[in-house]
């Protein structure tokens, strides 16, 4: 129940964000905006990947809970106090604009992409640790202190993503997202053949940036080509997919490693599949504009 809650609150950031970044930007500078406001995730797990795996070592997992829940709150209470009220602008019809948004193949194929490229990740980013752990011989500390470094890199490729996004970016999203989806496979492939930390952690780099590649762009498409009243819905079915992704690959993972315990094999070939199925989609993807 708690987690379930935890996901409502959670789900409303991603939409009110995007409604919040097109009522302040114009399109022009939209993608680098909002590649900042999804990269403070990234620095966000890379210094909670750190605290948390301290707090753990010394006093224990529960009072991570407590020290970053004191966090959420105080968040919550700046975003009231910083956030300006809104401009009045034109709305549609809850369940007509909706409909009419997801009926849109360009949106569809967009969420399909975040789907399966977020199963990557997300595995990735649970697993991990405990992987670093467990084969090698990792203390969670250094684990999580390991951690960190990826996501500091994939704070800074996602803002160079929206810049270039903005600059170049505009009706090329799908090279974007397949030269991602493309990174993505490919380094995620080598890390099968890695033989030492460092290796490891380089192509696991190489891999998130892949991802920033993919993450910046889908997020960029409603607030580039669809109307200033239906971004938000835009943005809810976008991350809907990634949610799914978020609820199902470690739950996947965990079974997978299950059948054949002490192996990764099954779970990795999996999340192989899930890359090139982010990739064939992506090549599949094409343009156009809704409620313009």
């Amino acid at each position: 129940m708690i987690r379930v809650l935890f996901g409502i609150g959670e789900g409303g950031f991603v939409p009110a964000s995007t409604v919040t970044v097109a009522e302040a930007f114009p399109r022009g500078e939209r993608a680098r905006a909002k590649s900042l406001v999804i990269g403070a995730s990234f620095l966000g797990s890379a210094v909670g990947s750190s605290a948390i795996a301290a707090l753990v070592h010394t006093h224990g997992w529960r009072y991570a809970y407590h020290v970053f829940g004191l966090v959420g709150i105080v968040v919550a209470v700046v975003l009231w106090l910083a956030i300006k009220r809104a401009p009045r602008r034109r709305k549609l019809a809850g369940k007509l604009a909706f409909r009419a948004v997801f009926r849109s193949p360009m949106l569809r194929k967009t969420m399909l992409i975040f789907f399966f490229s977020n199963v990557v990740y997300v595995a990735l980013i649970s697993w991990m640790p405990s992987f670093l752990v467990k084969t090698r011989h990792i203390d969670i500390l250094h684990a999580g202190l390991a951690s960190a470094g990826p996501y500091l890199v994939a704070f800074v490729c996602l803002n160079i993503v929206g810049w270039m996004l903005d600059k170049v970016g505009h009706g090329r999203e799908r090279l974007f997202m397949t030269c991602g989806a493309c990174a993505v496979v490919v380094f995620f492939a080598l890390m099968a053949f890695a033989t030492s930390l460092p290796s490891l952690l380089v192509l696991w780099t190489l891999c998130l940036v892949g991802y920033t590649v993919i993450y910046g762009t889908v997020f960029a498409i409603p607030l580039k080509h669809m109307s200033d009243a239906s971004v938000g819905s835009a943005a809810g079915i976008i991350n809907f997919g990634g949610q799914v992704a978020a609820a199902i690959a470690p739950a996947m993972v965990g079974m997978l490693v299950n059948l054949t315990p002490g192996s990764y094999v099954w779970a990795y070939s999996a999340l192989l599949v899930a890359g090139m199925a982010a990739l064939l989609v992506s090549l599949t993807w094409r343009t156009e504009s809704v409620f313009h």
